[in-house]
């Protein structure tokens, strides 16, 4: 199958063999729970923007790239460490000059509080710091890294925090959703989804909630389908006013309110809404 990127969570499960690896334990943590948890809840937020992402535990042990195409050529694999140390780093390919992403995500996480360790490659001999733009000699010593790269993917291995530090697991633990979303957001800002977004990846909407219905215009002309829904966004076709149109979320943002087509054809305002009091002021459409 053909995906945009993909993000694995490590250690846990094989789907080969169903063996299951923690990954590093301290503080009555396991890294395997602090991953699966994170790459769920971005792989959620991604898929609503878009993208399709291929996904899985234990990558490491199956090679879960193979078959696939990576249209971004992208992939990360999540973890968490351990060995006395503090901070966020990422792993990245020796031959990959292209470090826009990790080095975001990195800064991002900074922000957060993490201390950033930076980017870094590991060949046969020595851990070097790595610079975005230029690469280095070598083989890489992960095998996940060097596994995907010989099948044209660039995979990066990012450490979350120290799972022994207990300033680290503070940190992470008092905002695991603003890292989440500062992860989704940097890869949305670099790689481009193949999919019309039910939601984008930044979005503070007022109400933003799956709803089941249909409806149809009463406004007696066409309107308009857009790609996100925002008064910015790009009408991408029209829906009739004389036929019943299904949709399963709902929106309320720039003051009206957007209903996300079953089909997936994109995004429709069917009203507006008080920006003072979030309560309708009138509709475009009947529901039933």
């Amino acid at each position: 199958m053909t995906y945009d990127l993909a993000i694995f969570a490590g250690h846990g499960t094989s789907n080969i063999d169903g063996k299951y690896d923690p990954g590093a334990t301290a503080q009555g943590k396991k890294e395997a729970d602090y991953t699966k948890e994170f790459v769920a809840q971005a792989v959620t937020k991604l898929e609503l923007a878009g993208y399709r992402v291929l996904t899985s535990e234990q990558n490491f042990r199956d090679n879960d790239l193979r078959g696939h195409t990576i249209t971004s050529n992208y992939a990360i694999s999540v973890h968490v460490n351990a060995g006395g140390g503090t901070g966020s780093e990422t792993f990245v390919p020796c031959a990959e000059t292209d470090l826009t992403i990790d080095e975001k995500i990195l800064s991002r996480f900074e922000s957060l509080g993490m201390r950033n360790r930076g980017l870094k490659s590991r060949n046969s001999t020595a851990t070097l710091q790595r610079v975005n733009g230029r690469r280095i000699a070598g083989s890489d010593y992960y095998g996940e890294i060097r596994t995907a790269w010989l099948q044209g993917v660039s995979l990066s291995i990012l450490e979350l925090f120290f799972i022994d530090s207990i300033q680290d697991v503070k940190t992470y633990e008092q905002n695991k959703g603003a890292f989440v979303a500062a992860f989704v957001e940097e890869i949305a800002r670099e790689i481009k989804p193949s999919r019309i977004p039910q939601k984008p990846v930044s979005s503070q909407y007022r109400k933003d909630y799956r709803e089941l219905g249909e409806f149809y215009i009463t406004t007696g002309k066409p309107r308009f389908i857009c790609d996100i829904p925002t008064l910015s966004s790009r009408d991408i076709g029209t829906v009739p006013h004389s036929e019943w149109i299904k949709y399963n979320r709902v929106v309320y943002n720039d003051g009206r309110i957007w209903v996300f087509l079953s089909d997936g054809r994109g995004w429709v305002s069917t009203g507006s809404y008080s920006q003072a009091s979030g309560l309708k002021t009138d509709s475009f459409a009947k529901h039933r």
